[in-house]
């Protein structure tokens, strides 16, 4: 038999006043997402040998910044088994970076996961792009805004 639980629900709130529950809703939740991308620099170009990595704090993350056949990448710098610093993993001639603790081998340029590739599993990727000679990472920002709601 099932059990029920008994709640007291406050049907003076806002949320039950409304004439429109979802209108009420909708006006509470963010109605348009702007994504800015932000660029950090963090090296200058030649400090990152050619097939290992760097990692690099930016705005309070650890990124690891790898250069393979000239093409630069970047990647959080935590391995999501264990947290282990993936700037330090071997870099294969494939392009796949392989955890130094515990094997587990990510692609630079997707982050994917590549022991399970049918896993939703991923590190977060970031564009890098080279001014001059600075490397740079970019990061995206969203502002939101929300519409006013109706009185």
């Amino acid at each position: 038999m099932p059990v029920y639980l008994e709640r007291e629900t406050d049907y003076n709130s806002p949320f039950w006043q409304s004439q429109d529950t979802c209108q009420f809703i909708s006006n509470q939740m963010p109605q348009k997402v702007d994504v800015v991308t932000t660029y950090h620099t963090i090296a200058k170009t030649g400090t990152i040998p050619e097939g290992e990595g760097r990692a690099f704090h930016v705005e309070g993350l650890m990124i690891a910044v790898f250069l393979k056949e000239g093409q630069y990448t970047a990647i959080n710098d935590f391995c999501p088994h264990q947290g282990a610093p993936l700037s330090t993993g071997y870099v294969d001639e494939l392009g796949a970076m392989t955890c130094p603790w515990h094997a587990w081998r990510f692609c630079i340029k997707e982050g994917t996961w590549l022991d399970n590739p049918k896993s939703k599993l991923q590190v977060p990727v970031y564009p890098v792009r080279i001014e001059g000679d600075e490397i740079q990472v970019g990061l995206d920002l969203e502002k939101e805004e929300t519409s006013p709601s109706s009185e």
